[in-house]
Formats: C-alpha cells, sequence, structure tokens
C-alpha cells in the first residue's frame, strides 16, 4: 500500500474494513480475528472515569515483529462528546488500562481511538519491553503515549503519517520500525534534514542585489533567517483561531501564493514578515497584502528586522 492510497484511508471518517486492509498490507498482520472481540473495561460504575471515556474496547489480533516481540492490535470507541483533537491526556489515562486488559504478555499495542461516528479517530502507539541498562540491570522502557500518535480524519493533516506509515510497507518490520514510523524524534531527524537540504539549495540561488556573491556569510545568514521565519509562518498556517481560520492564511503563505505573486519575497514575505508580524495591528500600514489583517502580532524577535533584510528587485 503506497501513501497515496494511505492518505485517502487516513482523511476519511474511520472505516473498519478498510483499517484490516490497512493492517495486512502495512504492518504485514496474519492473525486477525474473524470478528473483533470485545473486552471488558475496568469499572462498572458510570462515574468510573475509564467508563467517562470509553464506551467500548474491543482486540482486532495481533502480530510478531522480526526480533520477536508481539504487538496487539485494538480499537477504542470513545464515549460521545469525547473530543479526539483535544484529549490527549484523557487517551494516556485510557491507555494505562491496559497492562490489566490485554490477553497477552504484549510489548507494544497499536490502537485506534474512534470518536463519535467515527469522523475524526487516533491511531496510537504504545510499547513497554525489558531491555538491559549500561549496568547490566533489567529496565522497562516505555514510549510516552502522548507522542506517539495520529490525529486522522477529514480535514487533518495526513501526508505525515501516510508518509511514515508508508515506509513499513512490504517490509519485516522490527520493533525499531515501528517505533520509528511514530517517534517524534525520527521525525524532526527527516524534518531537519529536509530544512538543511532546502538551505543548502537557498543559499545556492539566492540573489541579493547589492551583496556581492562572495560574501558567504550574508548570504548564509539571509538563507537562515529566511528559512526560520518561514517555517515558523507554516507553524501558524496550520494552527487555527477561534472562529477555526488559519492564523496565516493561504492566500499569503502555499505554492499558489509563489505563483501567483511576482518577486514573492518583495511583495509578500517582506510585509508579512516585518509589517505584520512585527507590527501591532493598530500600527500597521493600510495597504497590506490581503489576510494580513486577520495574522496576529507576534511580540519577539524573530521578525524583527536588520538592514540585510530588505532588498529591491
Amino acid at each position: 500500500m503506497d501513501k497515496n492510497e494511505l492518505h485517502k484511508i487516513l482523511s476519511k471518517p474511520f472505516d473498519h474494513e478498510a483499517w484490516l486492509e490497512v493492517l495486512k498490507s502495512v504492518f504485514g498482520v496474519r492473525e486477525l480475528f474473524t470478528q473483533p472481540r470485545p473486552i471488558p473495561l475496568p469499572g462498572t460504575e458510570p462515574v468510573t472515569p475509564r467508563r467517562e471515556k470509553a464506551k467500548a474496547a474491543f482486540e482486532l489480533g495481533n502480530f510478531t515483529t522480526s526480533d520477536n516481540r508481539v504487538i496487539g492490535l485494538y480499537k477504542v470507541e470513545m464515549m460521545p462528546g469525547i473530543g479526539l483533537e483535544r484529549n490527549k491526556a484523557g487517551l494516556r489515562a485510557f491507555l494505562s488500562i491496559f497492562r490489566n486488559i490485554c490477553r497477552y504478555d504484549l510489548d507494544g499495542v497499536l490502537i485506534v481511538f474512534t470518536g463519535e461516528q467515527g469522523e475524526k479517530w487516533r491511531l496510537s502507539y504504545v510499547s513497554e519491553i525489558k531491555v538491559f541498562n549500561e549496568d547490566g540491570e533489567i529496565v522497562s522502557q516505555a514510549t510516552e503515549p502522548k507522542r506517539y500518535t495520529y490525529l486522522l480524519g477529514p480535514g487533518e493533516k495526513v501526508l505525515t503519517p501516510a508518509n511514515q506509515l508508508s515506509k513499513l510497507s512490504g517490509k519485516t518490520l522490527s520493533l525499531e520500525d515501528l517505533q520509528n514510523a511514530f517517534s517524534v524524534e525520527a521525525l524532526n531527524k527527516a524534518f531537519y534534514k529536509i530544512i538543511a537540504q532546502h538551505y543548502q539549495l537557498t543559499e545556492r540561488v539566492l540573489k541579493l542585489p547589492c551583496v556581492p556573491k562572495d560574501n558567504k556569510q550574508i548570504y548564509q545568514e539571509f538563507a537562515v533567517r529566511l528559512i526560520g521565519r518561514t517555517v515558523f509562518c507554516w507553524f501558524l498556517k496550520v494552527k487555527k483561531s477561534s472562529d477555526g481560520k488559519p492564523l496565516v492564511p493561504e492566500s499569503l503563505l502555499s505554492s499558489e501564493a509563489l505563483k501567483t505573486n511576482t518577486n514573492y519575497y518583495h511583495t509578500i514575505l517582506e510585509p508579512l514578515f516585518f509589517q505584520t508580524l512585527n507590527t501591532p495591528v493598530e500600527k500597521r500600514l493600510s495597504h497590506l497584502p490581503e489576510g494580513c489583517e486577520s495574522v496576529p502580532f507576534l511580540n519577539g524577535g524573530l521578525f524583527e528586522h536588520g538592514p540585510d533584510d530588505f532588498y529591491q528587485p
């Protein structure tokens, strides 16, 4: 299953049959139950916190990694009103009960959490294995559930999970392979590798009028500031305001904006960086690019301009 097929599945509401196909194709699972096996949840009183969050839990099967680690497969249906988008703490608390309800001596679990009507769903990986430390003692090595989870479904950014999970397809998986597909640390390494590649490209193709090309320090420092500022703006584009709108709109930061605005840095990024993000709303110029009116003021040094940040085309 390639990343395009995964992207389609992960960007839709949860579909049980489609998820079983992902387990088979991507994770190489061969031991799936004909029918999901219900798991009794701890606590029977309605006020039990675990009961308040989870409506039902099911065991789907399991598989063994190339290093003989057993991974359990589960699905948990959350109670109506439980927001999967902002409820990591609640999910983390619920994950802890799997030590008590799992039917096997598992080294890890893959759990799908489905919300009301299956629109939003989470895929979480949790493991706790016994390893030897530097002193030769046996200790537990556990993942942090808050970090090893993907939010999926309509409207969510699923490119990263689609890319990460597609790397597993067709492989004989080790526990490390599985963990790296979810690991923030692994994602950060890949992210910074891409940033380094863009830095080298930016420095090579950059043209600054009135600055000799042999003045490498100016070009290097400009490239670092440009990439840092652009990446931060991209994070702001992912974040949304109280009314559900991106803090930086697509009209200012996107491939389409780059294509439709001549001299993109001068006409869009300069005003966005220095007259918008670095300027209180009441002090902004009146002829800024459309969309800047919704961008917040950031009281920090990242967008404070220096003498080498402006150039005339």
